[in-house]
């Protein structure tokens, strides 16, 4: 359709453009998706039967949690990664911050800091950080799992573990896994919060995919027709970036 069209001739007219030029285009295209999305276009919303969606609770000592989102992403995602993090702050009263992994095999995601240099001096404040975990790193450190996991999941892991879990510094209370082309609600962590408020180690969400489920474990892709989906706690219905898990009982358990 018209989209695969528009991005590639979007991405070549950025990549004519001097660093100045290119920034103020990103600018207003980052303003443009904050107006659109805040409108209420995006993804996930809680069901409301919390008995489905809500595994144990533990006390909670904070009074506004802070959700870090651990966004896996590459190159292609360049341009979506603006809609991504206006999404999340469509409501500005709300503690996020946005931890990028480029998970591409050669690492060639080289805009990624200027990216979220420029949505920190829009944000007025450090909330986004590129990692320094590469796809190297985990093949270095795992090299048969990565073999055999080729898609950023181990290095995804080695972040989570080194950078918030045995981080004694770390302001994450609640973590996201989700991917540099996946959207939000701007609802999405207002509605969420309360269940943070009471501790809630694990909160799953409803999410639209364009995938359509065959059975358990069979499912195939259908651009365009998208399916809301109704989280389960197992294999195969749930999706990456629809869970936040507590950090604290994640260290309790040392997972």
């Amino acid at each position: 359709g018209g989209g695969r069209v528009f991005r590639p001739l979007l991405t070549t007219f950025l990549l004519r453009l001097n660093e100045m030029q290119r920034s103020l285009v990103l600018f207003f295209l980052v303003v443009i998706s904050i107006i659109t999305l805040y409108t209420g276009m995006g993804i996930n919303i809680p069901r409301q039967d919390e008995q489905d969606y809500c595994i144990s609770y533990v006390p909670s000592s904070y009074s506004k949690p802070h959700v870090c989102f651990v966004v896996r992403t590459v190159k292609k995602h360049e341009l979506g990664i603006f809609a991504l993090v206006a999404s999340v702050l469509g409501d500005s009263s709300s503690s996020a911050s946005f931890h990028f992994l480029d998970t591409s095999v050669q690492g060639d995601f080289h805009t990624l800091k200027n990216i979220t240099d420029l949505i920190n001096v829009i944000y007025g404040r450090e909330m986004a950080i590129v990692s320094d975990i590469t796809y190297a790193h985990a093949l270095k450190r795992y090299p048969a799992l990565v073999e055999f996991i080729d898609s950023g999941y181990i290095q995804t892991d080695m972040y989570v573990r080194q950078k918030i879990l045995q981080n004694e510094e770390t302001e994450c209370d609640y973590v996201i896994v989700t991917n540099g082309d996946n959207l939000y609600s701007s609802n999405f962590l207002p509605t969420i919060q309360p269940y943070m408020l009471k501790g809630t180690e694990i909160i799953g969400v409803e999410f639209l995919s364009h995938y359509i489920w065959l059975d358990k474990f069979e499912y195939t892709a259908r651009l365009g027709q998208d399916v809301q989906f109704f989280t389960e706690f197992g294999y195969g219905r749930v999706d990456l970036g629809a869970v936040a898990l507590q950090v604290e009982r994640w260290k309790q358990l040392n997972l």
